[in-house]
């Protein structure tokens, strides 16, 4: 397919643009060993392959529907590639990386349009996929990243992150009628940890501190203390620091507090950034009276 843009940076192919609604396919020939990047977007929804390896007589071909969420990759070669995926879904931006490997005459379709589970049909031999699934919105990040996991060879794979905490994946994978279920962990590099201790209440006088295990910089966080008198929150504090460091401490006069029993729960969150960015929670709760 001939470059469509004129004005497009030179050893790119610029912007092909079509209306709303109409599925979009595009192939790319090598002529020389190189790698290159696509990505189509729309309304709500992004997707494309990033960093893909070619060479002197490959034809690949994209095709994606942002309608339906799918996108389609197929290739003359065997190598590694990476599809990414990204779906507006009310306020969150929600998003999927697939690494894995895919074969010389295969193909791999993925769904995400819903931006809650993804589909993987894989066309090709077995291989291994790596799964990154990440949640954006006003508070923070949140990601997941799972170790390598095996798929059979044209295996159709459906994951479904925990999106409220986003610390595992349900794993399906049917191989030729045969359906296998596990639980994917996260396996993100960062080792950076916050950890808040139990809050403690005196009379109308509370502390809490939280520490920070690792820390990274640049990192911000954020404290938020609720009471509680039966299901009825009564008081409410919320502290934020740009530069925890190894941690902090919050001293707070609860005012207008009446007696008898009450809850205190406390939630810590810390937002680091850079190459291990993430967010990070941890919640202590307390019974007092």
């Amino acid at each position: 397919m001939p470059v469509q843009d004129s004005a497009a940076i030179p050893g790119s192919a610029g912007f092909l643009v079509a209306p709303a609604g109409t599925t979009m396919s595009h192939q790319v020939r090598g002529t020389s060993t190189g790698r290159y990047s696509q990505v189509t977007t729309a309304k709500g929804f992004v997707a494309g392959v990033s960093d893909v390896a070619t060479a002197a007589g490959v034809t690949d071909t994209l095709t994606s529907d942002p309608g339906d969420g799918t996108i389609t990759f197929a290739g003359t070669k065997d190598r590694r590639l990476q599809l990414d995926l990204a779906s507006d879904q009310r306020g969150h931006q929600r998003s999927a990386s697939l690494l894995l490997r895919t074969f010389n005459g295969g193909a791999e379709a993925v769904d995400f349009g819903k931006g809650a589970t993804l589909v993987l049909r894989h066309d090709g031999l077995a291989t291994t996929l790596r799964l990154q699934f990440t949640d954006s919105d006003r508070r923070g990040i949140d990601r997941i990243t799972s170790a390598p996991v095996r798929i059979p060879q044209g295996a159709t794979v459906r994951a479904t992150p925990t999106w409220r905490s986003l610390d595992s994946v349900r794993l399906v994978v049917v191989d030729n009628g045969k359906r296998t279920t596990r639980v994917l962990r996260d396996r993100s590099r960062t080792s950076t940890r916050v950890v808040l201790a139990k809050p403690e209440a005196t009379g109308k006088r509370v502390k809490v501190s939280f520490r920070v295990v690792r820390p990274v910089v640049p990192s911000s966080a954020g404290l938020v203390v609720r009471v509680f008198k039966g299901q009825r929150v009564v008081a409410r504090k919320a502290v934020a620091y740009a530069k925890p460091r190894k941690g902090k401490t919050l001293r707070w006069k609860v005012p207008r507090l009446r007696k008898g029993q009450h809850r205190i729960v406390a939630r810590a969150t810390l937002i680091t950034s850079g190459a291990q960015a993430a967010t990070l929670h941890d919640t202590a709760r307390v019974t007092v009276r």
